[in-house]
């Protein structure tokens, strides 16, 4: 296969965790993420991918994905000092709708929390300022750390899109219709979500993969019509 160019996919600890017992077409999901971008992170990543290296099942030489530059601190100030963040207060009573309000947000720098999705929005920055890249893909798993940073980043700077890995493996499917069968990517997203079923409430976590597999049967039912 022959990888996308001037696509960086920035991943960070969570879904490289996620990612290891996951195949499609009995294919692990890293391999095929490795060979369609070039894959980034910032120092802070490899810092906490020492905790699950025994656990992550597959080896690179990490430090070769790390995006290194000097002035990460200075980007990270200036772009999450403080700034209004979007937060669900709630849903409408009549429609259920969710509601959503401002909220100042001053996160405090110093704490590592989260320090690795901050660092990641830097990279993006970085990547395309220097030229280097035309387009960036922001791979987290961790939907607290998009809501509080990388969904304010991306909504400033238009550098590229926030995907998950259900987004990444829809994406698979869509790529390699036919390689890759339905039954194939929706025991991926079966899987996936058992995962990540940490991150979210049991009905949310049953809502997120009914959305995905409604997806993924619209991408069949499209694809089939119109490949030969």
């Amino acid at each position: 296969m022959d990888k996308t160019r001037n696509i960086l996919c920035i991943i960070d600890t969570c879904s490289l965790v996620y990612l290891k017992d996951v195949t499609i077409a009995e294919r692990p999901l890293h391999k095929w993420l490795w060979s369609e971008f070039d894959v980034q992170f910032s120092a802070v990543v490899l810092d906490e991918l020492s905790s699950f290296k025994q656990m992550l099942g597959f080896r690179y030489n990490w430090h070769d994905h790390v995006w290194r530059f000097s002035r990460i601190s200075n980007y990270e100030t200036a772009i999450f000092s403080s700034y209004q963040r979007k937060i669900e207060q709630g849903k409408c009573k009549h429609c259920r709708q969710i509601i959503w309000k401002d909220d100042t947000f001053k996160p405090k720098l110093a704490d590592t929390n989260d320090r690795g999705e901050r660092h990641n929005c830097c990279v993006a920055l970085d990547a395309i300022l220097n030229g280097k890249y035309a387009q960036v893909i922001f791979l987290s798993d961790d939907l607290r750390a998009l809501r509080d940073y990388a969904q304010h980043f991306f909504d400033i700077f238009p550098l590229g899109s926030i995907w998950t890995l259900f987004d990444f493996i829809t994406y698979l499917f869509t790529k390699y219709y036919g390689t890759i069968t339905l039954n194939d990517v929706q025991n991926a997203l079966g899987r996936m979500t058992s995962q990540t079923e940490v991150l979210l409430d049991s009905e949310k976590k049953v809502q997120r993969l009914e959305a995905y597999n409604r997806k993924v049967e619209r991408i069949a039912q499209v694809l089939t019509q119109i490949k030969p």
